[in-house]
């Protein structure tokens, strides 16, 4: 699975969780516990919602430790490469989730003077490479 794959599951999982909690409300309000419009709870016993709610905890819990070793594997892959320019290009990429325009940004900011988006699509397709040779090979 891809890093991106795991944080998607957990924000599913997270809205799942949302749902059971507005289901926990109080059996016969107007309103749930956490004060939305969705009627309250009473629709599953109480210790079917608790072990629901605990097994939705586990799993976003499982997915983050997933998603955590996931980025470690691809920071000592992208460390593997010994230009410093193609590690943090690749790093603004992967591991910070920026897009092309994002990183332009950064460089400009930093008073780099290679900054047009032009330059870091080139500087990451030589990084990836290097990345792909470096570690794939």
């Amino acid at each position: 699975m891809r890093i991106n794959d795991y944080y998607l599951e957990e924000q599913a999982l997270h809205a799942q969780l949302e749902l059971l909690q507005k289901r926990m409300g109080p059996a016969g309000l107007p309103k749930s516990s956490l004060g939305d419009s969705v009627g309250g709870g009473g629709e599953v016993n109480i210790m079917e919602q608790f072990h629901q709610l605990t097994e939705l905890k586990s799993n976003i819990f499982d997915l983050k430790e997933k998603a955590v070793e996931c980025e470690l594997d691809v920071m000592r892959c992208i460390f593997n490469i010994s230009n410093p320019k193609y590690r943090a290009v690749l790093t603004e990429r992967y591991i910070n989730r920026r897009d092309i325009y994002a990183i332009s940004l950064i460089y400009k900011s930093l008073g780099m003077p290679n900054n047009s988006i032009n330059y870091i699509k080139r500087l990451l397709r030589k990084a990836e490479e290097a990345f792909y040779e470096k570690n794939l090979k």
